[in-house]
């Protein structure tokens, strides 16, 4: 029982001094704060969206939350056009730009498509949502730090 309670502190450590990083970070950088933010409601209108194709979830408020992710799309690019080191963006980003940019903008071409899909069935929406899903996985296979 010790041994899994301190494995548990441990562990509870390593992440709050992670959160911690990133959070200082933050408060150091403006916009390191707003690309997170941008960030993490793509995250979560994405997790809206799932939730609304798998029957759990209002089906009205499929536009709404395409909408908010392809604006957080276009909010994201910026402040990644900003070049500002740090957060979950590893230094490959920085270093092959050209790269990382051509993604982010088939991420925003394909959130738009996404919202662009709102008035489609339910088949056409999951086809928008799967692409726009895999441009992220692209990006993040190449430019995000793994947690």
């Amino acid at each position: 029982m010790k041994s899994k309670t301190l494995s548990l502190l441990v562990a509870t450590s390593v992440l709050a001094g992670i959160s911690t990083a990133s959070i200082a970070q933050e408060k150091k950088d403006p916009t390191l704060a707003y690309r997170h933010h941008a960030m993490e409601l793509i995250k979560d209108a994405a997790g809206s969206l799932v939730a609304i194709m798998k029957g759990e979830g209002n089906a009205a408020d499929f536009e709404v939350h395409a909408k908010v992710l392809a604006a957080s799309a276009h909010g994201s690019k910026w402040a990644f056009e900003q070049k500002v080191a740090g957060g979950e963006t590893k230094d490959a980003a920085w270093k092959n730009w050209d790269d990382f940019s051509s993604k982010l903008d088939e991420f925003v071409v394909s959130a738009d498509a996404l919202h662009a899909a709102s008035d489609g069935d339910m088949a056409a929406k999951a086809a928008a949502f799967k692409s726009t899903m895999s441009t992220c996985k692209a990006c993040h296979d190449d430019y995000r730090e793994e947690h």
